[in-house]
C-alpha cells in the first residue's frame, strides 16, 4: 500500500472544503464568497509580483533561469498552500 500523493491529498482537501461551503446558510455564503475573492486578490497580487521579481532577476542574468525557476515554482506552491489554509481557519472559526 502506498502512501497517497500530494495530489491525492490536495483533491481530497478540495473536496472536504467543497463539503462544508455546502452546508452554509445563505449569508454565511455571502460571507464566504467575499471572503474568498479578497484572499485570492492576495494571491494573485503576491504570485504576479514573485513572477515578476523573478523574471526580472533573469533578464538581468539569463543563468539564473535555471535555479530559479525550481525556487519559484516552490515558493508559489506554499503560497497557495497559504492561502487554502487561512480558508480552512476562516471556515473553522470565521464564519
Amino acid at each position: 500500500i502506498s502512501a497517497p500523493s500530494e495530489e491525492d491529498i490536495i483533491r481530497e482537501e478540495m473536496k472536504e472544503r467543497e463539503k462544508r461551503t455546502c452546508g452554509l446558510d445563505r449569508a454565511q455564503k455571502h460571507k464566504f464568497e467575499t471572503k474568498m475573492k479578497l484572499l485570492m486578490a492576495s494571491y494573485k497580487g503576491d504570485a504576479g509580483t514573485i513572477s515578476q521579481v523573478a523574471s526580472s532577476l533573469v533578464q538581468k542574468d539569463p543563468s539564473l533561469e535555471d535555479r530559479i525557476k525550481p525556487a519559484l515554482q516552490a515558493v508559489l506552491g506554499d503560497l497557495e498552500k497559504q492561502l487554502y489554509k487561512k480558508v480552512d481557519d476562516w471556515l473553522d472559526f470565521g464564519i
